[in-house]
């Protein structure tokens, strides 16, 4: 637990965002509290498959923290990781007294997993994740050992969603009604530790490739949020990535995500997708989402190393169509458009595929 302090006024950047199926929130959480995680906090929040949108905590916005992109980032001291690590586990008795629950705690080389659902599961949860940071990493051109956070990422997954609701209330003061689960960046003091946590529950419906399918893109939310410095990316870019990472630790997924892509691609009469590109999509738009999947896709077949290149432009404050055509030379937003819709309807699989 981080010792009880005053919140600092800070600048916000408003951005929105969603994933498939499910309502994405940022949510400001304004005071701190005695046992509470997230004391000045952005909450990413995944809902059911129902699409509809979770109720959050009054008040509420989509919200990033960040120092103004002109502002030079003052360097950060020196962390003592290992005593970060001992009070993030240190967390699992409070837990278990306050939500009555039989919470057991697995750790692997990145994450702590606080968890009620079975050994096997547990494993496979850290198994995913790791899976992840690895891959993501690796697509990134990133250093594995290069530290994203401070401590590791703290995962707390329920068998119940009565137990999520509960724990969101009492330790983020977060509603998470019809909701799947929600990723925190624990923004508490500048130049202090950044430490993130992932809250999530395993439903009867869906299956276990629905579960993974919303934990690995909670996660990749925190891992991009993290890598260098948490500032306002197009949203485009960020559920891209978030949706992208879903199909490359689960390859099955592929096609199902392909279609929505594919099909607005071939409209007839088209509809372009500059709105998708340069502004906020509605929760209910599904289509958005995968059409940013496949224009990460795009990219990431023409220039791999072009990804962490447009990524880390932004993160140095250049402007997503600007950092896009110096990551990719002779690109700008429309001829992203044009290049991504040939290349959709070449390889994209068309919903016949899909069925059969």
């Amino acid at each position: 637990m981080m010792e009880e302090g005053k919140m600092q006024n800070e600048k916000l950047k408003i951005i929105n965002g969603r994933i498939p199926g499910a309502a994405v929130v940022l949510v400001l959480m304004l005071s701190f509290v005695s046992g509470s995680m997230a004391a000045d906090a952005v909450v990413w929040s995944s809902a059911a498959p129902s699409g509809q949108a979770a109720p959050v905590a009054s008040p509420s916005a989509t919200v990033i923290l960040s120092a103004p992109a002109t502002e030079a980032l003052p360097p950060r001291p020196q962390i003592d990781q290992a005593a970060i690590v001992q009070s993030q586990r240190d967390r699992l008795g409070e837990m278990r007294r306050t939500l009555q629950t039989a919470l057991v705690a697995k750790e692997s080389k990145n994450y702590i997993l606080f968890s009620d659902l079975d050994p096997k599961m547990r494993n496979a949860i850290l198994v995913w994740l790791e899976d992840l940071r690895t891959k993501l990493m690796a697509r990134l051109a990133i250093p594995a050992e290069q530290r994203l956070w401070d401590g590791k990422c703290l995962v707390v997954v329920f068998s119940q969603q009565e137990a999520l609701d509960a724990f969101a209330r009492r330790f983020d003061r977060h509603l998470v009604t019809h909701s799947r689960g929600y990723f925190v960046l624990e923004a508490r003091q500048a130049g202090g530790p950044r430490l993130v946590h992932i809250a999530t529950y395993q439903p009867a419906e869906g299956g276990i490739e629905h579960f993974r399918d919303v934990l690995v893109h909670e996660s990749t939310h925190a891992l991009v949020e993290m890598y260098r410095e948490s500032v306002p990316l197009p949203l485009w870019v960020h559920e891209g990535l978030a949706e992208y990472m879903t199909v490359e630790i689960d390859p099955g997924l592929r096609v199902g995500k392909e279609v929505p892509a594919y099909q607005r691609a071939g409209t007839e009469p088209y509809v372009s997708i500059q709105r998708i590109l340069t502004e906020p999509f509605p929760p209910s738009d599904i289509q958005a989402y995968e059409v940013s999947m496949s224009l990460i896709d795009y990219l990431a077949s023409r220039d791999p190393d072009g990804i962490r290149r447009f990524l880390d432009l932004m993160k140095d404050g250049t402007r997503g169509e600007e950092a896009l055509g110096q990551a990719y030379p002779g690109l700008n937003y429309k001829e992203l458009e044009r290049r991504w819709r040939n290349w959709c309807l070449r390889w994209y699989a068309p919903p016949e595929k899909a069925k059969s």
